[in-house]
């Protein structure tokens, strides 16, 4: 998958959480997984096979990696200032 496209989607996923007024507790399920982000991508690993194709399955992708889990935390970071 793209790396600008990975960015688009958790982009996405932000505005989503800021719509629905979710953004600190998205901030704080990313504070409390961060430190174990490894074990956190391995459960998306685990659990992707489960998603239904589509957006889903592209989250599921991008989150699989702990590299996703640190750019989406710092795009809700960046959307908090």
């Amino acid at each position: 998958m793209e790396k600008h496209y990975q960015e688009e989607l958790l982009n996405t996923l932000v505005a989503f959480a800021t719509r629905q007024r979710l953004l600190t507790p998205m901030q704080v399920l990313l504070d409390i997984v961060m430190p174990v982000g490894f074990l956190a991508s391995q459960v998306v690993l685990f659990v992707r096979p489960f998603t239904p194709y589509g957006r889903w399955r592209d989250y599921a992708t991008v989150l699989s990696d702990e590299e996703g889990w640190i750019v989406l935390q710092n795009l809700v970071k960046r959307q908090e200032c």
